[in-house]
């Protein structure tokens, strides 16, 4: 990996770190992230309200296409989390705020 892919993965985290952000605003905040564009996975870490400490998300495998994201696998530093998501099979489709939409295709595709 190059100097110019180790900065387009940066720029890519920041940009959807700004997306995360917007889409879990009224739940928390996200406080970092790391892309692996070409593995399809994504790390971060979340503050939730009401949570004491924050919570780790590791995006195994996502999509995304026009103008959603859509997680297909996932594991979170929290297993009632995980059993939940599991158990009630929540679907994990987002839609991404028209204001990161631009970036994130300009940068993504």
């Amino acid at each position: 990996m190059g100097i110019l892919a180790g900065s387009k993965n940066w720029l890519d985290s920041r940009i959807i770190a700004i997306a995360l952000d917007r889409i879990i605003s009224d739940l928390g905040e996200v406080t970092q992230v790391k892309v692996d564009t070409e593995g399809k996975q994504i790390f971060m870490r979340v503050q939730l309200d009401g949570e004491p400490g924050p919570i780790d998300v590791n995006i195994l495998q996502y999509e995304i296409s026009n103008s959603h994201i859509t997680i297909k696998r996932i594991h979170t530093s929290r297993s009632w989390i995980d059993k939940a998501l599991r158990k009630f099979n929540i679907h994990m489709d987002f839609d991404i705020p028209s204001s990161a939409i631009s970036w994130i295709a300009e940068k993504l595709f």
